[in-house]
């Protein structure tokens, strides 16, 4: 295949109605992981509008380069990178046929229903290139600011592979200025490709019809964005490279994959890799694919889930959310929306949130909001400054705790905590409680996904094709529980903090969460203990005496108060304690 796509007669054939000249050579961009990245005149003219430019602002790795200083690595070069990897896919499954083990494909069904009439061969053949090109060179183009970290690390934003409005803002962007207007069957076939979760988790009575690909191009969205694809295949070798971890990752494990024709029963037209060659099968195919998967998962455990990045990750919430809050405080005092409704005020916020982070790269943004809020005092706005500043000059929070042995009950403490509202309000919660500022204290409640990928390729094997995550393999299961015991909740508090009583606070977080932290820690306790012991020395009892006030406390109306919602401080339950403990002794002299 030709290194930009296309043949000069597969340009001729006008794919999706694309004049050739759009399609022909036109640059090629020198890149440090595939050595270059060929792009045709239609790409180069996306690739220069300001909607993809701003690629080039926004790091790959989000706050990683705080921990590793060399991954600022750019959404925009991943973009061009993931375009190189999918022509390389694409060149290995359209060349399959030439290899001694060919098996019969959609190419082969494409050139019996076409009569072998090669124009029409070739432009059916032009038509799924250019979609897989300008799918892999787009399906980032979502991306915001510490996008991974705000959508779905936080839940402060929608995702972008579920944000129709910010696709369709920047596509329309992209026509505008790069002076092209593309077929709407393409532009939708894009769209379902950058949008790629835009289905997940919608209830079925919605009744929305769900988007697919046409039938012959399905395969498409596979070369793009399955588990193995276009996307990793840039990605990992990328980000390991920047990050300076090692990474010795081949492509061999790809020359026996071909695509499914569209008739088949089971998986039509889908990218799929075979096991078996040669009638044996191939060990070093299968340790490949979850070579793969396992340097994903080093990654997540080393760059993306670094404690320090975490710290970083934090504080970017608290951020975000007091910005939300002093957005919300100024649209609620506007006159003209004072009597509007608490959803639609939510809404409103949301919007201004969303414009302003669409045209921003990560450092740009930082630095606006902190001098945005350098000149307001009301409100959140001191906090967004004062987060903002620690952020950019390296002032990270500091890992006080974590909990990893609640991992049986990460989705239940994920679907009471993992909220943006509910997790902001334990944390101002237990800041009142102990008295600190809650833009001191930030916990870290992650989906218990973690960022897992099943391996959903389609893998065929002597006995059928099957999805990978269904293929038997103690190296799969070991991937996937990895990715599951790295679930924590961790605690991050500002450093030197004057008078924070760290016993408390890990011992209300305890309460509320119902969990214990990792040992060794000075607070593993609950609350109830804590007092209790506190109480206990202070008034001299002994052990069955501190037992027996212990009980009292942990079933006392008070501590049920703070557990329900009720605000209090340490000082209001610890004078309950004092007090028990008084008339515990009071008790013991009695029977002297």
């Amino acid at each position: 295949m030709p290194r930009w796509g296309l043949t000069k007669e597969q340009r001729e054939s006008r794919p999706w109605g694309i004049e050739p000249k759009l399609l022909a050579p036109d640059k090629t961009i020198t890149d440090p992981i595939h050595g270059e990245v060929f792009v045709t005149e239609l790409e180069r003219r996306i690739i220069d509008t300001r909607s993809f430019q701003r690629l080039r602002r926004i790091r790959q790795l989000g706050t990683a380069h705080l921990v590793y200083p060399s991954a600022t690595n750019s959404r925009f070069s991943h973009a061009l990178g993931a375009l190189r990897a999918a022509q390389n896919i694409l060149d290995v499954v359209l060349d399959q046929r030439n290899n001694k083990e060919r098996v019969p494909d959609i190419f082969d069904q494409w050139r019996d229903d076409a009569n072998y009439d090669k124009k029409k061969i070739d432009a059916q053949i032009a038509r799924a290139v250019v979609l897989c090109r300008l799918g892999a060179l787009l399906h980032d183009l979502g991306h915001v600011p510490f996008g991974h970290t705000l959508e779905d690390d936080l839940n402060l934003l929608e995702a972008h592979d579920k944000n129709e409005e910010r696709f369709e803002h920047y596509w329309s962007e992209i026509e505008q200025t790069s002076g092209i207007k593309l077929d709407k069957r393409l532009v939708r076939c894009l769209r379902i490709i950058v949008l790629s979760d835009l289905n997940k988790d919608k209830p079925k009575d919605e009744g929305k019809k769900k988007e697919e690909l046409p039938l012959e191009f399905r395969f498409v969205k596979d070369l793009v964005g399955n588990t193995i694809c276009a996307d990793l295949l840039d990605y990992l070798p990328r980000d390991h490279y920047f990050s300076g971890l090692p990474a010795q990752l081949g492509r061999r494990f790809l020359d026996g994959s071909y695509v499914r024709k569209s008739t088949e029963k089971y998986h039509p037209s889908r990218f799929t890799i075979r096991l078996y060659r040669n009638k044996r099968y191939r060990v070093d195919v299968v340790t490949e694919l979850y070579k793969y998967l396992q340097y994903r998962y080093e990654l997540t455990e080393r760059v993306l889930y670094h404690h320090a990045k975490l710290a970083a990750d934090v504080m970017l919430g608290k951020l975000v959310n007091a910005w939300r809050q002093s957005l919300l405080a100024e649209v609620k005092s506007d006159s003209a929306r004072v009597n509007w409704a608490e959803e639609k005020l939510n809404k409103s916020v949301q919007d201004i949130l969303e414009a302003r982070v669409r045209e921003k790269g990560d450092d740009a943004l930082l630095e606006q909001l902190v001098e945005e809020a350098r000149g307001k005092k009301s409100d959140d706005w001191p906090v967004v400054a004062k987060v903002g500043d620690a952020l950019l000059r390296r002032r990270l929070y500091k890992l006080l705790v974590r909990c990893t042995s609640a991992g049986d009950r990460a989705e239940d403490i994920y679907q009471v905590f993992g909220s943006r509202d509910n997790r902001a309000a334990l944390e101002a919660k237990v800041a009142q409680f102990v008295g600190i500022d809650p833009s001191q204290v930030a916990l870290w409640i992650p989906s218990p996904k973690m960022r897992e990928k099943v391996p959903q390729v389609i893998v065929q094997s002597k006995s059928g094709t099957r999805i990978l995550a269904h293929e038997s393999s103690s190296k799969g299961r070991e991937i996937i529980e990895s990715h599951h015991k790295l679930w924590s909740i961790a605690l991050y508090v500002e450093p030197e903090i004057k008078g924070l009583d760290e016993e408390v606070l890990l011992a209300a977080l305890a309460d509320e969460l119902e969990i214990d932290w990792d040992a060794p820690v000075a607070g593993s306790a609950k609350l109830a203990d804590v007092l209790a012991s506190r109480a206990a020395k202070a008034e001299g009892l002994d052990d069955a005496e501190s037992r027996l006030l212990r009980q009292a406390l942990a079933a006392s109306e008070q501590l049920m108060n703070f557990r329900t919602g009720k605000a209090m401080t340490y000082e209001d339950l610890f004078e309950v304690a004092a007090d028990r403990a008084k008339r515990i002794k009071k008790t013991r002299k009695k029977k002297r």
